[in-house]
């Protein structure tokens, strides 16, 4: 919340169109860390999220991305009764269910690769067979990369790491004083 805070009150000395491409950019481009948990990579997510959200005034609107999932709705049942004016329930809903999306495949993508950089592969490999298997929210993400073991190439990593530690106690003289 003082994140928050401090954000907007620094960004009313901004032009607005600024602040919001920042915000923008701070939300597609975060990473998680390379020793970061993934509770704490979903903690600075969702202020980055809120923080944007705040600045948009509401969710991330997609157009052409609702256009395509209320043409795929009523290509998959025709008898479907879907009210697409702007203000409607369904409409409503539909936006919300891409926003979600949206975020979740935003904190998929930028989950540690050295982690699950093979589940995020499987999840492509998969989309190209038509089985989409990506996220549909942030906490789906959150549940598929927790419920993944983390791949070799991270625990090569904390290896080496370890190894460079011991390698430099090993060179370090030893003080008596």
């Amino acid at each position: 919340k003082a994140i928050k805070e401090h954000s907007v009150s620094y960004q009313e000395n901004k032009y607005p169109l600024v602040t919001v491409t920042d915000e923008i950019r701070n939300l597609v481009n975060l990473k998680q860390g390379e020793n970061e948990s993934l509770l704490d990579y979903q903690g600075r997510f969702k202020v980055a999220k809120d923080v944007l959200q705040d600045q948009l005034g509401g969710y991330l609107y997609l157009p052409a991305y609702v256009k395509e999932k209320v043409k795929d709705l009523k290509a998959k049942n025709p008898s479907t009764t879907f009210d697409e004016s702007f203000d409607s329930t369904d409409m409503k809903q539909l936006r919300q269910e891409i926003n979600d999306e949206l975020l979740g495949y935003i904190f998929f993508a930028g989950a540690d690769g050295s982690k699950y950089g093979s589940l995020q592969h499987n999840v492509s490999e998969q989309y190209a067979l038509l089985h989409n298997n990506y996220p549909k929210s942030l906490v789906n993400a959150v549940n598929i990369l927790s419920q993944h073991k983390f791949d070799e190439k991270y625990h090569q990593r904390v290896r080496k790491a370890a190894e460079q530690k011991r390698a430099q106690d090993r060179e370090r003289p030893v003080s008596y004083t």
